[in-house]
């Protein structure tokens, strides 16, 4: 009986999930009139409902691989720095897969695995991606002394942790901003340097920072909801916001020349 009742409830709450997604749309369809992206070459809208498509169309893969991968990481979750390498490679392998699938390209299971066989691609990949979290940990760092020095009374360490604070924030959401599409870059591009790769990715998003900003909000706030939902809602948000951001990623392509 109990378990019963726990299948009605879990199924309930997709449901009511599902539908709380499908009302978004309304929203969307207010920023767009709202004339926010007039001079973009996208709209809100339809980038998320694309992901929704792409994530109902591929159902079936994007839970297996999720099995797959979460299988992976909890196998060596022990060891943190081998955890954070698996991470990092089943996110590019995401990415890569994520690509084939926005454009309609055949794959298999074993497009999940491809990308990281190369270890050109993989070493640029780190190395782009120390340049995207350093502005965060930094950040992270300067944050821990201004709460030290609340929790001490130190005036002086909650004056230079604040100070720290305030100074990174801004190039910290800089960073995450502009160089968002790093992976499908060094993906498409890894035949080219290290400096060249950030390049391109400061290339892809010029003119369209708020924008960019704008659908990486929206994107936190689908998860939030996602997470509120006992955490059963991150199987559809996630998906939806990867294939949004390749969906997105190949909207820029096309009208930048990096």
């Amino acid at each position: 009986m109990s378990i019963c009742l726990g299948c009605k409830f879990l199924l309930f709450t997709i449901h009511s999930f599902i539908h709380i997604i499908a009302s978004l749309k309304n929203f969307f369809v207010i920023l767009d009139t709202q004339n926010i992206m007039t001079k973009h070459h996208f709209s809100f809208k339809e980038i998320f409902v694309f992901g929704w498509e792409k994530t109902l169309q591929h159902a079936w893969f994007v839970f297996l691989s999720t099995i797959i991968i979460t299988a992976l990481m909890g196998a060596v979750s022990h060891a943190f720095f081998i955890n954070f390498i698996v991470c990092l490679m089943a996110g590019l392998s995401i990415a890569s897969i994520s690509l084939l699938i926005v454009r309609n390209h055949s794959f298999t299971f074993m497009d999940l695995v491809n990308p990281v066989l190369s270890h050109k691609r993989v070493l640029k990949f780190f190395a782009l991606v120390a340049f995207y979290i350093v502005p965060a940990i930094l950040l992270s760092l300067t944050s821990a002394v201004l709460v030290m020095g609340v929790t001490s009374g130190s005036t002086s360490a909650v004056l230079f942790g604040f100070i720290l604070t305030v100074a990174l924030l801004v190039p910290t959401f800089y960073v995450a901003v502009r160089f968002k599409f790093f992976p499908y870059v060094v993906i498409e591009h890894e035949n080219a340097s290290v400096s060249e790769l950030i390049l391109k990715s400061y290339k892809l998003t010029e003119n369209n920072f708020w924008a960019l900003f704008c659908f990486m909000l929206l994107a936190l706030i689908l998860n939030i909801f996602g997470l509120m939902f006992f955490i059963v809602g991150l199987f559809i948000t996630v998906p939806v916001t990867i294939f949004a951001t390749a969906h997105l990623y190949d909207r820029f392509k096309n009208h930048t020349i990096v």
